[in-house]
């Protein structure tokens, strides 16, 4: 599965997005590489693009495991994560609303919202023109929603 995670330091927060198939361990590998960079400052914004997923190999444990080392990784950083997560129900099911409920499982510092779209998010943490324009451009095609 492709994984991309980009840190926007404009904006403060790390853009991950997935593509293709989800195989177990591969977005908390890719994390892990990100939460690693100099540039990454823990508590800082994430924003998780689920629309690119074609196919979800991992399954509960994987999601479990998963949300478990994502939750203690946040609850020991000094700052909550605000997590915005962007998702599609072509898989017969929601990645986000999976996460979602396995979270609620666990003690977390992790605040999570769901979003439908970009400009939601753009709205939400009230960025501005230079820290829209850090994204990738097809993450600006509804800006004019704004």
């Amino acid at each position: 599965m492709p994984v991309r995670t980009t840190l926007l330091p404009k904006s403060a927060l790390l853009h991950v997005e997935l593509y293709g198939t989800v195989l177990p361990g591969e977005l908390w590998a890719a994390l892990t590489r990100a939460y690693q960079d100099p540039g990454y400052i823990h508590g800082m914004t994430e924003v998780g693009d689920f629309r690119g997923v074609t196919d979800m190999q991992a399954g509960y444990d994987d999601m479990l495991t998963f949300t478990k080392a994502f939750t203690e990784f946040h609850n020991a950083n000094a700052e909550p994560l605000t997590l915005f997560l962007l998702d599609q129900n072509q898989l017969g099911f929601s990645i986000g609303e999976m996460f979602m409920a396995f979270s609620e499982t666990l003690p977390s510092t992790v605040d999570l919202h769901v979003m439908p779209g970009y400009p939601e998010i753009f709205a939400a943490l009230d960025l501005s023109e230079d820290q829209i324009a850090e994204f990738p451009p097809h993450c600006q095609d509804e800006t004019h929603l704004l």
